[in-house]
């Protein structure tokens, strides 16, 4: 028998929260170039699964899996560079992320929008339209900050026309009530 251990066998060990035996083996086929091991890698020396936290070096992971064209990880490298003030890289990978349909991606850029953060330029009107798009795509959070913008800035039955014509009432409703 091998003593090279499989994925497989990081697998079994990570579901049964043996996250001493499984980072090894994730790591060996990380440093290989493994996708897959690479998505779980950053994510275990993030939390500090059978490893010592350090979020510096996570990030390196996870800008790997960004390139590889990970939307999960565009958005949370974005976030880390937001974090670090990077801004321009951050938008790049947030772009990224929103461009494969991310619903965290689009959620977060909308706010960016809205507040004016992380060297977005305040645009109320392109926030409302990808909080619309997030909504539409199924995220309940979009769905109620969409709803709660839209009444504080233009009052309840606006904002409920507004929500009616944008998306449709019941898949608005749907969405919310959904999760």
């Amino acid at each position: 028998m091998s003593s090279i251990k499989t994925l497989n066998e990081a697998d079994e060990f990570y579901l049964k929260k043996d996250y001493l035996n499984a980072y090894p083996i994730y790591l060996v086929y990380a440093q290989e170039g493994n996708f897959y091991a690479i998505r779980i890698l950053w994510k275990m020396i993030l939390y500090g699964y059978g490893v010592e936290k350090n979020i510096d070096i996570a990030y390196i992971w996870c800008k790997k899996a960004s390139d590889m064209n990970d939307a999960e990880a565009q958005y949370f490298y974005a976030n880390y560079c937001f974090e670090k003030k990077s801004y321009q890289e951050g938008k790049i990978y947030l772009d990224k992320a929103y461009n494969q349909n991310y619903l965290e991606a689009i959620r977060y850029m909308a706010s960016n929008y809205f507040f004016g953060d992380f060297g977005y330029v305040k645009d109320v009107e392109k926030a409302l339209n990808l909080y619309s798009e997030a909504c539409i795509k199924g995220d309940s959070s979009a769905c109620k900050d969409l709803y709660f913008i839209n009444k504080n800035l233009v009052g309840s039955i606006s904002s409920a026309n507004y929500i009616r014509e944008k998306i449709g009432f019941l898949k608005y409703l749907k969405n919310v009530t959904s999760k």
